[in-house]
């Protein structure tokens, strides 16, 4: 807010100055206005562009929270459950399913890492594409002898 101030105050100083600058017969003394102009005008470009900077990090810093609260949501969606045979996943909460978005697990080692990756089901595993890690899924049967 002091920059806007700032940037306002020097072209307002500039301003009053070339008011004043009209009535000046004396060559010397109009010089001297106008480089004090000169010098208000380039004071108040720089606080304006200072400003201009400060305003796109200011964009750019609200997209990424809008991002990071986007992200925050979506895994909102999913409770951390065990499976059968006592590993955990995160499944999709059932007030989430509907046809577009059919019940599903995601890995939680990459919910750890911040990405959403769905699981692949198997017969007895689930399978994560992303990070190549499986989960069981149900207890493999009994070997035969």
């Amino acid at each position: 807010m002091a920059d806007i101030f700032g940037a306002v105050t020097g072209i307002k100083a500039a301003y009053d100055i070339a008011r004043a600058a009209i009535d000046v017969n004396d060559q010397a003394r109009l010089n001297t206005a106008i480089s004090d102009i000169i010098d208000q005008l380039t004071s108040a470009q720089s606080g304006l562009l200072e400003l201009q900077q400060q305003h796109h990090q200011l964009i750019e810093e609200n997209r990424q929270l809008r991002r990071k609260i986007d992200k925050e949501a979506r895994f909102e969606q999913y409770r951390l459950e065990r499976t059968p045979d006592g590993d955990y996943v995160y499944f999709l909460k059932i007030e989430f399913e509907s046809p577009e978005h059919p019940l599903h697990a995601i890995c939680p080692k990459c919910k750890e890492d911040g990405r959403l990756s769905p699981l692949g089901e198997e017969q007895y595993f689930y399978h994560c594409k992303t990070c190549k890690t499986s989960y069981s899924r149900h207890p493999l049967p009994p070997l035969r002898r």
